[in-house]
């Protein structure tokens, strides 16, 4: 009953995070914190593929990388298959704008301009559809397809729902509209963004920079889960676009923008980037949703992450989470890069490091299993 009523608070839980809060509290964490052992996996594919550290994601018996096309994993990091093709033909797209999972059809989502494309699990192209507009990303939930993008100050929604037809039956409203003539975005294109999580089987909404709202999804409804509150760091949404880019080129302007965002049992995990000014830094930030309280992750911008304290690796910092593990990739270059200077790696990842080729060697999975 303990339990229940446990899970019931924090579904019903509200959190507040404060952003100028979080960056003035540095402090530094440790993997053993949250982790008991880290693994570094090299993915193996056939030698006439290489693998690029892109976009990872998971189905319950399956590991995904976006590298131009789908590629397909075992958890272990063996290769199976790639999954769709550029082109202008049948079950062929021009570009992975987006991708998702959906493990309770066993289907994988490929968000392609103005169409989505439907393949199984065992790399059969299923069908594909015309979309309602263009999308850099999409879920699904049971009948209901989430599609997002970046707001250009127009759209009616910041998050749009279809049905099973891809035809459009509502959304989250959008709040920022731009008159005609001021320009065509208020944000800025960031790679890296990935509006949606999941966590505990419920599908999460984070949306593209200026949103700093985090919403729970269930089904047709959406409820308030997080709020960012970006203090000073907000930024004035009421610029035009050409103040806006003047303020790019003059590096002016010290705003943040969210573009990704994690959360297990403990922690939410933020990663922050500048909007104008490429000289300032992008930090971590931790949210402890026990005590309400955030902190930086205390360490230069080279190093930032959590503290590998266990194989004595790289700084860490979560791709994506699962029920099991924490994932990350490197590219095989920036890891010995990163791996120079380390103090007190492990006879085991000195090991590892004598098997990596900077030129010949694909992506490093960083397999983290959780406590």
């Amino acid at each position: 009953m303990q339990r229940d009523n446990e899970a019931k608070e924090e579904e019903e839980a509200v959190y507040t995070i404060r952003l100028e809060e979080c960056l003035n509290t540095p402090k530094a964490m440790t993997l053993s914190e949250i982790a008991d052992t880290v693994e570094y996996i090299e993915l193996k594919a056939p030698s006439s593929k290489i693998i690029v550290a892109g976009d990872i994601k998971c189905s319950k018996d399956y590991l995904f990388v976006n590298s131009g096309t789908i590629c397909q994993f075992t958890p272990e990091g063996n290769f199976i298959r790639e999954i769709g093709k550029q082109g202008q033909g049948p079950g062929e797209f021009n570009m992975i704008l987006g991708y998702s999972v959906n493990d309770e059809k066993k289907e994988l989502i490929i968000v392609d301009s103005q169409k989505v494309l439907f393949y199984s699990f065992d790399g059969s192209f299923l069908r594909s559809s015309k979309l309602p507009g263009s999308y850099f990303s999409m879920e699904r939930s049971d009948s209901i397809y989430y599609a997002a993008k970046q707001v250009f100050g127009r759209e009616k929604y910041v998050l749009t729902m279809l049905d099973n037809k891809l035809d459009t039956i509502g959304g989250i409203p959008n709040t920022c509209f731009y008159e005609p003539g001021e320009g065509f975005t208020y944000g800025t294109f960031v790679n890296g963004r990935e509006p949606f999580y999941s966590y505990k089987d419920k599908i999460y909404f984070k949306g593209f920079e200026d949103n700093d709202t985090i919403w729970r999804l269930d089904g047709p409804d959406y409820k308030v889960h997080t709020i960012i509150d970006m203090g000073k760091y907000k930024s004035p949404l009421e610029m035009t676009f050409n103040e806006r880019f003047s303020n790019f080129r003059k590096k002016l302007g010290d705003y943040y923008q969210i573009p990704r965002v994690l959360e297990d049992e403990h922690y939410m995990y933020l990663q922050c980037r500048y909007y104008y000014n490429p000289e300032m830094k992008c930090p971590r930030v931790v949210y402890d949703k026990k005590n309400r309280t955030g902190f930086v992750i205390n360490k230069e911008d080279d190093k930032v992450g959590i503290v590998d304290d266990i194989a004595g690796g790289p700084s860490f910092w979560p791709d994506i989470i699962t029920d099991e593990y924490y994932l990350s990739l490197f590219e095989p270059g920036a890891l010995l890069e990163k791996s120079e200077a380390l103090e007190s790696p492990s006879q085991a990842y000195k090991k590892f490091l004598k098997t990596i080729d900077e030129d010949k060697s694909n992506s490093i999975l960083v397999r983290v299993r959780r406590k």
